[in-house]
């Protein structure tokens, strides 16, 4: 009797531990989900930013997924994912797409489609996604611009960057299969992605009507790549790069279209 007693206390030690050690996988459904839920796969989120505090909630180590479904999803504050967990290059935190280029049952309709509609700080701008940790992965999805107008009148800049990493420190942040589309009247994306530190990884995407693809904004940072990207860029085709940044660009393997005149 002692013995089962012990080995049914260690059994719900090691359960309380699952969170730490376990691969947590959260699911989002904006048409059946609720932020009030767990975030499993019969009770889902509704919204990315719900998924985002839950789990930063989360803490010790061990890789992290969160998986949307097809649908859109209006983000009306940001989706911060912050360092309260130890992740690897191996044991990531991932943010994907239910369904990947890579299935046969995927098609454009099925990526989930980010809007951002969220109020702007008072600089003007703000992050759809805020990237706060090393060693994560943004694959499948669809992030547009913000409805509204860039610069509706003098001295004021509207302006939502889909997907953000401010910290200098950090590393490895890896950005695959994405679409970045916007349109300068209706839906305005002037920038995919704005990311300070190292190892800036951005393969397989589509830039479509946004201004700039990607800034790599630490001068002297390393490990960056940018290839196998069709970029359609709205008024000129480059990503911003500042002086001593190194970055491996295979120009022959980006299939690249230009609007502005003349070039």
């Amino acid at each position: 009797m002692i013995r089962r007693v012990q080995f049914f206390a260690v059994f719900a030690w090691f359960a309380s531990l699952s969170p730490i050690w376990g691969d947590d996988t959260f699911y989002v459904n904006p048409a059946t989900g609720s932020d009030a839920n767990s975030g499993t796969k019969d009770k889902p989120f509704r919204t990315l930013p719900a998924a985002a505090d839950r789990v930063n909630e989360l803490k010790g180590d061990g890789a992290v997924t969160v998986i949307l479904s097809p649908g859109t999803y209006a983000m009306d504050r940001q989706a911060s994912f912050k360092a309260s967990r130890k992740y690897t290059k191996a044991d990531r935190l991932t943010i994907r797409a239910e369904v990947l280029p890579d299935d046969p049952k995927w098609d454009t309709g099925r990526m989930p489609t980010i809007v951002h509609t969220m109020p702007l700080a008072k600089m003007g701008f703000t992050f759809g996604m805020h990237v706060e940790t090393s060693h994560v992965t943004v694959q499948g999805l669809k992030l547009l611009g913000m409805p509204g107008v860039e610069r509706p009148r003098p001295g004021v800049l509207n302006r939502v960057y889909p997907i953000g990493r401010m910290d200098r420190r950090l590393e490895d942040l890896e950005i695959a299969q994405c679409l970045f589309a916007g349109d300068k009247v209706t839906n305005p994306n002037h920038l995919g992605i704005l990311a300070n530190g190292n190892g800036i990884n951005v393969h397989h995407c589509v830039f479509h009507g946004a201004k700039l693809t990607v800034v790599y904004w630490t001068a002297g940072s390393t490990g960056h790549a940018m290839t196998n990207c069709f970029d359609r860029s709205l008024d000129f085709n480059r990503s911003a790069e500042p002086g001593g940044v190194a970055l491996q660009r295979r120009q022959r393997d980006h299939l690249l279209q230009n609007r502005r005149p003349g070039r």
